[in-house]
């Protein structure tokens, strides 16, 4: 198809599928968007205690008028701001709480709540000029990438020009990708690292807690990202909302993790929302002799959601026919240097721009789908690389990998051998190599972290392009 305005099914109402719907409103006749939650209101409890970093780059994005006129703001989402030097990445001894090094983040920073932020998107999203649906409790059971079909497991059949899977990291879109491709299904294994995540109302926050982290009496302001930090834990706490609420995750090794802790208490392999008690952060608090003001915010939640990280191989191609994938779909990413959301904004700027330039110069869909992956494969790789790096010892790291792997279901090596898969990692690898990129190197982060738009980028880093560079 080249001319007209586009149908357009997004698989996947989050973040990502939010953010894209509100960006089409331009090439898009009707954009539908299936969620399974059953609601708006089910899909924010389902976010709630999250919180995510707004980095140089997806604020920029955002300040664009990709999605509105005149840029989300702010105050648009409720976010906590971390200005002059509370812009700043703090990183404390987990045993002695004193700052052993603080690093000025690159540019602008703003911390959301995860639902927060997918609240505001949707409501941009529903009222754009395009038409969006939003069928909630929709589950996508079969996709025809061919014929642009997507049937749910309620039986209904939608039927558009684009299918976009924006369905995350279990994406069922991908795997329909892949097997129109004549690939393997790549399967996730253990990271080695698994993670506990819990908010507080400013009241309770404790006292001592507080004055470690600097917070402002502005509950809006925040005192940048501190990180308590030993080679075997890892805690990182910021406020995400105007309000003063303050977002915990916890990094830990799965070896951490006792054999006798009950099913519901150890994180899960499947799911981030996996509710558990408070179980393991005693058991931290007993024996990794934290500072004080870090044992009373250990102590402070009365529940966590616990999950275990998993590593993706980088793939091969993110379309077949009209299908594609955004997102954690396309990439999934390990909670770390606040990839996943920035890389999901990102992605969907390329996107729309990839589209914009093919449909006037009236080229096929597939144009725009190749000239994404084009535009997107090696950034997104490297940065997903990045993540799964994780801030812990390499030696202590692989130690744990290689343990958690021994204990998990075995996995198939049939994606990670075959040909396409290994030459996705290649490029990967050689483009890290000729841009002399370290992932052992302490200032790694700040690739991931500064982008400054694919124009731009395009012209800075032409290596990290697939190919010729496409026309945007």
């Amino acid at each position: 198809m080249t001319a007209g305005k586009l149908r357009v099914i997004i698989v996947g109402g989050a973040i990502t599928g939010c953010t894209l719907a509100a960006a089409l409103q331009d090439v898009a006749s009707e954009i539908v968007v299936l969620e399974r939650n059953p609601s708006a209101k089910a899909m924010d409890l389902e976010q709630g205690g999250a919180g995510l970093a707004l980095l140089q780059s997806s604020n920029a994005i955002l300040r664009s008028d990709l999605l509105l006129p005149q840029g989300i703001k702010g105050s648009d989402v409720r976010s906590a701001r971390h200005e002059g030097e509370g812009n700043v990445m703090r990183i404390l001894s987990w045993t002695t709480g004193q700052v052993g090094m603080s690093i000025p983040s690159p540019g602008e920073t703003r911390t959301v709540h995860r639902k927060t932020l997918t609240k505001a998107l949707y409501e941009i999203a529903i009222a754009s000029k395009a038409p969006v649906t939003f069928k909630w409790g929709k589950t996508a059971a079969r996709i025809d990438t061919t014929k642009g079909i997507v049937e749910t497991t309620d039986g209904e059949v939608l039927e558009a020009d684009l299918i976009v899977g924006a369905d995350g990291v279990r994406s069922c879109v991908r795997t329909a990708i892949l097997e129109a491709s004549g690939l393997p299904v790549a399967s996730s294994v253990p990271l080695g690292v698994s993670c506990a995540r819990w908010s507080l109302r400013d009241d309770e926050v404790p006292e001592k807690t507080r004055e470690c982290l600097r917070l402002p009496s502005d509950k809006s302001q925040g005192y940048g990202n501190t990180t308590f930090h030993c080679d075997s834990q890892r805690l990182v706490t910021y406020r995400m909302r105007d309000d003063g609420l303050l977002n915990s995750i916890l990094y830990f090794y799965d070896s951490f993790v006792p054999p006798s802790l009950a099913t519901q208490d150890r994180p899960s392999a499947t799911s981030w929302r996996q509710a558990g008690s408070t179980a393991l952060l005693k058991k931290l608090i007993d024996e990794s002799n934290p500072a004080e003001p870090l044992a009373q915010l250990l102590a402070a939640p009365q529940q966590v959601g616990l999950w275990q990280l998993r590593k993706y191989v980088p793939l091969p191609t993110w379309s077949h026919g009209n299908a594609v994938l955004l997102g954690d779909a396309a990439h999934p990413m390990a909670p770390f240097q606040a990839s996943g959301s920035s890389q999901a904004i990102e992605d969907v700027e390329a996107f729309v721009h990839a589209l914009v330039a093919s449909r006037k110069d009236g080229e096929p869909l597939s144009k725009a789908l190749d000239d994404f992956y084009k535009l997107r494969f090696l950034r997104a790789s490297i940065v997903q690389a990045i993540s799964d790096r994780t801030p812990f010892p390499q030696d202590l790291l692989q130690q744990s990998q290689k343990q958690s792997q021994e204990k998990a279901p075995p996995v198939p090596d049939e994606a990670r051998n075959h040909p396409s898969y290994r030459e996705a990692a290649e490029r990967v690898e050689e483009a890290m190599k000729s841009h002399s990129i370290d992932l052992c190197s302490p200032t790694v982060a700040r690739f991931a972290m500064v982008y400054p738009g694919v124009k731009r980028f395009v012209e800075d880093y032409p290596k990290l392009v697939l190919g010729s560079t496409p026309r945007l």
